[in-house]
């Protein structure tokens, strides 16, 4: 397939496989996991340099064929920034894969609620041991898509252990006044909630509306689904990044999604420069793009937020009664 017509027809189709794994050729892994698939399910395997797009954004073909894969694995044995992109991505848009990784692969903390599977440390390990792996891959494979089957129309699947909650349309998630629509999302980690709220207490002053969890959050609604609405209805989601918040899946997947959703980001740097969030966290890098990141100076945040509102300005966000 090499035309975006053919890229087109691939991810329209509601049975393959999408694996997530180093790009290297004779990868033994991947050559079983395909014959596999092929095999037991009856089904293709690709990954996304199976399937070249003439002039196709690298980012948007990757998400196609996430978005429309009937069930995802990631190799996580021989880890890369992309690879970790990609799961993020997955997780966030309600796909989340299942980690395969050669015995004795250390597994990321953030990644470490998702289902996991190992596979023997030689080309061709031992017979039982490729055995056991097969019959737990099919066996995963087999539930995934016996839930996909049972779907309600239009309607998502029942989420597995350790699966996000997916983001859903306005309007689907909350009874009518529970979640009022804000302009502005506030992503941050646990850590950083005193500069969250601050910041967001700043911008209510000059008349904007904000979003962020510790306060806007309710209970008997699980929270992914409350931060999808609020992402949702966000014109602005404003990312607290510090040197704590680089490893958080939950920031990542609202990244990700803010990303997919076409929001704009202003990235706040609290203790640490562009430079170094860009090298130790480069999927954000690849979805907040050119914005402007804003530093906390020694003087607080007051005196970053008359530059926090002129952006917000400039991209036409309202003020509230204005």
């Amino acid at each position: 397939m090499e035309t975006n017509a053919a890229l087109d027809q691939l991810a329209s189709r509601s049975r393959y496989l999408f694996a997530i794994m180093a790009h290297t050729r004779g990868y033994a892994a991947y050559e079983r996991i395909e014959s596999i698939v092929r095999e037991h399910l009856g089904m293709p395997c690709v990954r996304s340099d199976d399937v070249p797009a003439a002039g196709f954004d690298l980012l948007a073909k990757i998400s196609l064929l996430i978005k429309n894969a009937a069930a995802v694995v990631a190799d996580i044995t021989k880890p890369s920034p992309n690879l970790f992109y990609e799961v993020g991505y997955a997780t966030a848009v309600s796909n989340p894969p299942l980690l395969i990784m050669e015995e004795g692969t250390v597994v990321p903390t953030d990644l470490v609620g998702l289902p996991r599977l190992e596979y023997p440390g030689s080309a061709h390990g031992t017979r039982s041991g490729w055995a056991t792996f097969e019959a737990h891959l099919i066996e995963h494979l087999h539930r995934r898509l016996d839930a996909l089957a049972h779907e309600p129309a239009g309607g998502a699947m029942p989420p597995e252990p350790g699966r996000s909650v997916p983001a859903v349309e306005e309007g689907d998630l909350l009874p009518a006044g529970t979640s009022p629509r804000r302009s502005i999302f506030i992503s941050h980690i646990e850590e950083d909630a005193p500069l969250a709220t601050q910041i967001a207490g700043s911008l209510e002053e000059h008349g904007y509306t904000t979003w962020y969890f510790e306060r806007d959050s309710v209970p008997g609604v699980a929270y992914t689904t409350q931060v999808g609405q609020a992402i949702e209805q966000a014109k602005v989601v404003l990312v607290v990044i510090s040197p704590a918040s680089l490893g958080s899946r939950q920031v990542t997947n609202e990244i990700v999604q803010a990303f997919e959703t076409g929001k704009h980001f202003i990235p706040i740097l609290n203790e640490i420069s562009h430079a170094q969030f860009q090298k130790r966290q480069p999927q954000w890098r690849l979805c907040l793009g050119a914005a402007t990141s804003v530093p906390i100076p020694p003087e607080g945040v007051s005196a970053v937020i008359p530059r926090i509102v002129d952006g917000l300005r400039i991209l036409g966000v309202g003020q509230e009664g204005a």
